[in-house]
């Protein structure tokens, strides 16, 4: 049986925004090693937080969901306990052993408990023996997936050291070092670099092509990328500033989201934080009244009622 990845457990990531708050709530008997969550017996990490709140309101709306599953990989042995978010109520616990191997649990029973509710779902996971998390990915079915086949179009001028880094940090992802989910999204995923400057030195690669350009702007370097992702047979483009700080699970989100969405003209627009604030929103969608008007800018991420 094959799955899609909806999305995966995401551990602090600082180049993107290094407050733990956005990612995890965790005791004194918690740390986190690059890409891996250790627990001591009884400690609890909880991900009730802005880069790991289940949305099923969001997944259920506008996505055909076959089944729900959560992949575990690590050591020892954990309790793993979904609430739901908006009443705290506890609606499936299980117990598994990470030494035998990856732990697949299926979670299809919370999807009619939280049809009518808040549709928020929050994962809690306890060490019952001094334990490790590795991998964590909610996962569904494809069997209602589309071909999408996702172009990322990022303009460029003159900013050869952030164009080059944002490459860089793909081409890692795309080769399965940022985590699960980099594979999937490699398979079905192509950037367009447009170098508005002439300036940037970018390699070509089987996941890379840089596009020379004259200094069109913005827009008319998403418009070249938009062209060129027409031209090879792309069915979604993916619009992106030269020097952008973004987790990769973004793309793992997208990509699934555009498969599984009912709707074949859905799209979609990131939520953005400054740099300065990582932890407040500064747009989160917008209102076009003669200005531009954002949505939810100041709302603080580290406070999970907000």
């Amino acid at each position: 049986m094959s799955y899609v990845a909806l999305q995966t457990l995401t551990l602090p990531d600082p180049s993107v925004a290094a407050d733990p708050l956005l990612y995890l709530r965790a005791d004194d008997g918690v740390q986190v090693t690059d890409t891996t969550l250790h627990l001591l017996t009884g400690a609890v990490a909880g991900f009730d937080t802005w880069m790991n709140l289940l949305n099923l309101t969001n997944w259920q709306a506008h996505c055909t969901l076959d089944g729900l599953w959560l992949r575990l990989e690590g050591t020892g042995q954990l309790a793993v306990l979904f609430a739901d978010f908006g009443t705290e109520q506890t609606l499936y616990r299980a117990t598994v052993d990470c030494d035998a191997g990856p732990a697949l649990i299926d979670l299809a029973s919370l999807l009619p408990k939280l049809a009518a509710g808040s549709n928020m779902l929050s994962l809690r996971i306890v060490g019952l023996s001094d334990a490790t998390v590795t991998s964590g990915v909610f996962q569904t079915r494809p069997t209602h997936a589309r071909d999408v086949r996702l172009a990322i179009g990022i303009t460029t001028f003159c900013r050869e050291a952030a164009v080059m880094q944002t490459v860089a940090r793909l081409e890692a992802f795309f080769a399965g070092e940022g985590g699960p989910g980099g594979a999937q999204v490699g398979a079905a995923t192509h950037v367009f670099v447009i170098d508005n400057g002439q300036s940037a030195d970018i390699a070509a690669s089987a996941h890379v092509t840089p596009v020379p350009n004259v200094n069109l702007g913005g827009a008319g370097g998403f418009s070249r990328a938009l062209a060129a992702a027409q031209q090879d047979g792309f069915s979604h483009c993916l619009f992106m500033d030269d020097d952008a700080s973004f987790g990769m699970e973004t793309l793992v989100r997208t990509l699934a989201f555009l498969r599984l969405a009912r709707d074949p003209r859905a799209a979609l627009a990131g939520a953005m934080i400054a740099s300065e604030a990582p932890w407040a929103i500064w747009e989160s969608g917008a209102l076009f009244d003669d200005l531009c008007r954002p949505q939810f800018g100041g709302t603080d991420l580290r406070d999970p009622g907000a």
